[in-house]
């Protein structure tokens, strides 16, 4: 009997454009509140983030302040900052065909992505997905790790570990790497650097599918 497959996303730059302004406003966002939380500038807040992104090897501002213990309540925090900005406003729209697309692969489907999980779920009822997936695997899913970590894989894998894996994310070559040789057939999405894989054809927009 031929091993069932499950495919796995990526969520940003994958399964919608992320606009770099986005991108922005949540960090701008961040940075205000941590100022706040700690009394200090935002100027000090940035210049704090640039020592714990080299101490602790990853960019994600919400992680290495959590790590610190800076951050203790992550549900409110994200709450105020991901969740807090409308992904209307930067061009996040519904999305029927992709919608169609994935309910045409007939497989359990995953997301994996370095963004809180509560934000992917925001993202997804935006394009109109949000109940497509079996499970999704954020950044605390993911046991506090990013991506290309191999140790953000670990919960992803005993979740699909008795699947042929379909990994799908942006052109991040690194991400890539770390999930091919974890065993699992990648599929690079991206506008330029283009790979066919069928049933998914991205053509400079993910709404052309």
């Amino acid at each position: 009997m031929a091993q069932q497959i499950a495919y796995v996303f990526d969520n940003d730059g994958t399964l919608y454009n992320c606009l770099p302004e986005f991108e922005r406003a949540i960090t701008e966002r961040m940075i205000t509140l941590l100022a706040r939380m700690a009394s200090i500038s935002a100027e000090q807040i940035l210049e704090k983030r640039r020592e714990l992104f080299k101490r602790h090897n990853i960019h994600s501002t919400l992680l290495v302040f959590w790590r610190e213990g800076i951050i203790q309540d992550t549900e409110d925090f994200i709450k105020k900052t991901y969740l807090a900005i409308d992904p209307l406003f930067y061009g996040v729209r519904r999305n029927d065909r992709l919608r169609e697309a994935l309910l045409r692969l007939d497989a359990p489907l995953y997301v994996h992505t370095n963004n809180p999980s509560a934000f992917a779920k925001n993202i997804f009822e935006c394009i109109g997905i949000e109940d497509l997936f079996v499970q999704i695997f954020g950044m605390f899913e993911n046991n506090g790790y990013q991506k290309p970590d191999p140790r953000a894989f670990q919960n992803l894998q005993l979740a699909v570990s008795s699947y042929k894996v379909r990994w799908y994310a942006d052109n991040e070559e690194a991400n890539l790497i770390t999930a091919k040789n974890l065993g699992f057939k990648t599929i690079a999405v991206g506008d330029e650097n283009l790979i066919l894989i069928f049933p998914f054809t991205f053509v400079n927009s993910r709404s052309r599918i």
